[in-house]
C-alpha cells in the first residue's frame, strides 16, 4: 500500500490535498510544519514524502537528509507553487522537485506518483 506524507504550511492547500487524496483513494497524512513531518517520518513508513519548499515554519532543506537517515528507501519530493524551472536551485536536496500544479491542479496525485515510479 502506498502511504503519503505531505508537509505544507498553507491551510487551503492542505485542505485541497486532503480532498484530492480522499477522492483518489490515497492514504495520506498532512502536516503543517517540518518538525511534524520529521516526527511522522520517524513513526510511520511512508512511500512518498512531499515537502513544501517555501514552508515558513522551519528548515525544509535539511529535512530530506534527516528523513533519508531514518528511511533511506523513501522518495522525497520538494514542491512549491512556483514553476518547476524556478526550483532547480533546490533540486539537489530532493529526489524530485515539482510545481504543486503538476499534481494538484486537476487532482492528479496518483498520476504523478505513477510517473515517479517509472523513473
Amino acid at each position: 500500500m502506498v502511504i503519503l506524507l505531505f508537509c505544507d504550511d498553507d491551510p487551503i492547500r492542505r485542505h485541497a490535498i486532503s480532498e484530492i487524496c480522499f477522492e483518489e483513494g490515497l492514504q495520506a497524512t498532512i502536516v503543517a510544519t517540518p518538525s511534524d513531518a520529521l516526527k511522522e517520518a520517524q513513526s510511520q513508513s511512508y512511500s512518498f514524502i512531499f515537502l513544501d519548499i517555501t514552508n515558513v515554519h522551519g528548515d525544509v532543506m535539511s529535512l530530506p537528509t534527516q528523513i533519508k537517515l531514518l528511511r533511506p528507501d523513501v522518495f522525497v519530493v520538494g514542491y512549491s507553487g512556483y514553476p518547476k524551472y524556478m526550483l532547480s536551485e533546490d533540486a539537489h536536496y530532493f529526489d524530485e522537485v515539482a510545481s504543486s500544479r503538476d499534481f494538484l491542479m486537476f487532482g492528479k496525485i496518483r498520476e504523478f506518483l505513477e510517473k515517479l515510479g517509472s523513473k
